[in-house]
């Protein structure tokens, strides 16, 4: 099992993107194909072996995930020392996204299940959007804040069931 980090740059950076693959994420829903294919040019695609770890809980972090390929899997330390798997990410799947809208440390660990091919999306990049087009810019975080919306439900759910 190795490491592989993200912070700040991945070591590895692969291929480019086509805006097919884009244009199936949700995180990009609702985006014009003009601002599809600038993303497409401008994000990284990093790749991750199955067993790497891209970012441990209590690290600082500067950049989401989306998992184009692959599974990654968020755990967590719980008090007694034991790791919990907290979900398990497929394709269109994404991580980290707290990390671009505070300054606290990662609430949990990313590791590779499979291999993966992952795109990282970091400050610069919503920077960019921001700069060249606000309401581009409005549409990703909305659909950033829907899926945080959509977590926060599921988690409450889980715990309103508990004994």
């Amino acid at each position: 099992m190795g490491t592989l980090r993200v912070e700040p740059s991945p070591p590895r950076v692969t291929e480019a993107l086509s805006l097919a693959e884009l244009d199936e994420i949700g995180l990009f829903g609702a985006l014009d194909e003009s601002v599809i294919a600038a993303l497409a040019a401008r994000l990284r695609v990093i790749k991750a072996e199955e067993g790497e770890v891209l970012y441990h809980e209590g690290d600082q972090g500067r950049v989401m995930l989306v998992v184009l390929e692959g599974e990654l899997e968020l755990s967590k330390i719980c008090s007694d020392g034991t790791e919990q798997t907290m979900a398990i990410l497929g394709p269109s799947d994404w991580c980290g996204e707290m990390s671009l809208l505070d300054v606290m440390a990662r609430p949990v660990t990313a590791r590779a299940t499979k291999p993966s091919r992952l795109l990282a999306i970091g400050p610069p990049d919503l920077d960019a959007i921001y700069r060249t087009n606000v309401k581009a810019y409005a549409l990703l975080m909305m659909n950033i804040a829907r899926q945080l919306s959509r977590k926060l439900r599921s988690a409450n759910q889980r715990m309103s069931e508990r004994p």
